[in-house]
């Protein structure tokens, strides 16, 4: 719904760091097999085309913190 409403638009959602694992997981297909790390306030980019297409461009970016980066536990 997101994509379909805004095509065209560039889209910012906030979310818990376990939200936006579950979303990579499933975008890069790997289910619940794989523990990928977002560390808390990171930055993490996924491209969606017209066609419900997604490309992840970038994932726990954490540069824009300097040296007060949070990690997870």
């Amino acid at each position: 719904e997101i994509i379909t409403t805004n095509s065209g638009k560039t889209v910012v959602a906030f979310c818990h760091a376990m939200v936006a694992m579950s979303f990579l997981q499933r975008t890069l297909g790997y289910g619940d097999r794989y523990g990928l790390r977002i560390d808390y306030a990171s930055i993490t980019r996924v491209q969606a085309s017209r066609a419900g297409v997604r490309s992840v461009r970038s994932v726990n970016e954490t540069m824009h913190l300097g040296d007060k980066v949070i990690l997870t536990p």
